[in-house]
């Protein structure tokens, strides 16, 4: 009878360890595999010429889609980066409508799809890792085409990716929208609440299986380690201190570790939300930013800067 009971038990932890590597599993193949969101407006929408174009990721070539938006007479470009499980479009398709300002304020504007996202190939999403390769393919493009400056825009994801492949592709300057800092602390911190199931031992599991999925691990993301390399590129950190999902002290300890940034901390504003809270003072903000960057700049080098001067930061 007794090893009928003792079978019993290890039959019963078997069961659970089973069904524990199967939540686990299920949870980091949604992690790195997210639904993607259609892309399903159009610069034409907000009175924009465009063009499309496929630009190709930097080391495996995949196929990305955008648009190349011109500015007549502008010599600049901004890039746009956007967040894990969005498009080139992001939320309630705002992106569009800051593009516009953008083009009012005198730059060109890229808009692209991440792989995995929007209208772009590619079957992963690494949250940062893979996709600076795409980023890298785009600023490549940028400057086959334009000989003068190329800053990067990036929200949540696209901010973080921003950050970690201009420490290796230099631009002129960086708009980092509500990024985090350290991806891997930042799962281990979050996913819990996403995932309802308990830190122990589900988190553990799912980190060890993400590098199994797509042969990157969160451990490989931590744009708080790319700042030194940042030494000299101005950079321009914008976060909304009503964030629920990313909390504005990632920015604020960015900040804190950088040599040649700003700060700007929105009262209330939401994750990736502080456009759309005052897209005025928002557009006004950086349309400062990259004009003084500019005014810094030597002629026609996209690649040298000056450091900025002290710039304003709100607490």
């Amino acid at each position: 009878m007794i090893w009928f009971f003792v079978g019993l038990g290890v039959g019963l932890i078997l069961v659970a360890a089973v069904a524990v590597f199967g939540m686990s599993f299920f949870v980091a193949h949604r992690l790195t595999h997210p639904a993607r969101r259609s892309v399903d407006v159009a610069p034409s929408d907000h009175g924009l010429q465009w063009e499309n174009v496929t630009f190709f990721s930097y080391t495996d070539d995949i196929p990305l889609q955008g648009w190349y938006i011109p500015c007549q007479g502008a010599n600049s470009t901004v890039i746009m980066a956007h967040g894990y499980r969005m498009n080139r479009t992001e939320r309630s398709g705002f992106a569009l409508q800051y593009a516009k300002d953008l083009v009012a304020s005198g730059h060109n504007v890229v808009m692209f799809d991440f792989r995995n996202s929007g209208e772009s190939q590619g079957a992963v999403s690494t949250v940062g890792h893979y996709e600076q390769r795409d980023l890298h393919g785009v600023i490549a493009w940028v400057k086959d085409r334009h000989r003068g400056p190329v800053f990067l825009h990036g929200f949540s994801m696209g901010a973080a990716t921003c950050l970690l492949t201009a420490a290796k592709e230099p631009v002129s300057a960086i708009i980092a929208d509500s990024p985090f800092d350290n991806l891997n602390t930042y799962l281990v911190e979050n996913l819990p609440r996403w995932s309802k199931f308990p830190s122990f031992p589900f988190t553990w599991l799912v980190l060890q299986l993400i590098p199994f999925l797509v042969k990157a691990s969160p451990e490989q993301v931590v744009p708080l380690h790319a700042l030194p390399a940042l030494a000299d590129t101005p950079i321009l950190f914008i976060h909304g201190m009503g964030d629920k999902r990313i909390p504005w002290q990632h920015s604020q300890r960015m900040y804190e570790r950088s040599s040649n940034s700003e700060l700007w901390l929105v009262p209330d504003a939401d994750h990736c939300g502080s456009y759309v809270a005052d897209p005025d003072a928002y557009t006004g903000r950086v349309t400062k930013f990259l004009n003084r960057t500019l005014q810094l700049s030597p002629k026609g080098n996209a690649n040298s800067l000056a450091p900025i001067a002290e710039g304003e930061h709100a607490l």
